[in-house]
Parts: C-alpha cells; structure tokens; sequence
C-alpha cells in the first residue's frame, strides 16, 4: 500500500460540484491552516516505521521539526486525498444518550 503525507485541517462545509457533462460531484471543503508544523519525525530505526506526527510515510526525507507544511508543494488541482475525521464536542445530549420520543424539546410522559 502506498502511504503519502498527512496534514491537520478543519472540515468548513459540504457542497457540490457540478461537470460540465451536468453530473453532480458532492465535495467536502477542508481549510488548511498555517499551523501545521512538523513536530515529530519518526523513523524506522528508533519507531518501527518512518512517519511524521502520525501520520505513516514511505519516507521522511526533507522533514525536520519545526518545518511548515507547505501544501503548494504537496498538492495539485485534481489530486484524490483519503480524508479521516473525528466527530466535534456534541454537548450533554448526546453525552447522556436523552430520547427525543418524536417530540418537541422538554417533553414529558406522564
């Protein structure tokens, strides 16, 4: 399997993209902050495996701590990416698993 670079972003939003032949694309907009510094390179000698954060690569020549991410340099307009995420703080009502019993907010049986 080949492995690539991963990055840091946040998911800003969905939409779609529409072909010129009129097919429908649904995308998934990723910003990518300034903030992705390298600040762990790990290599197959002292880990087991190269990578950087945590994040498997082929190789990690060219990466060193403290070294910005520039992704000018690692994507182009057309390129495919495996995307990965973890949901946000969703607050106390998902945290408690409340039923909602198809009603409105503060519902009560009796």
């Amino acid at each position: 399997m080949e492995a690539g670079v991963g990055a840091m972003g946040t998911k800003l939003g969905k939409m779609s993209y529409l072909e010129p032949s009129g097919t429908v694309i649904p995308i998934t907009v990723v910003e990518f902050s300034e903030g992705n510094i390298v600040t762990q390179v790990e290599s197959e000698a002292n880990d087991g495996y190269d990578g950087v954060q945590e994040f498997r690569l082929l190789a990690v020549d060219g990466f060193e701590v403290t070294r910005q991410i520039d992704f000018k340099e690692l994507f182009e307009e057309g390129d495919f990416v495996n995307v990965s995420g973890t949901k946000g703080f969703q607050g106390n009502y998902n945290d408690v698993k409340f039923g909602t019993d198809n009603c409105s907010f503060h519902c009560s049986k009796f």
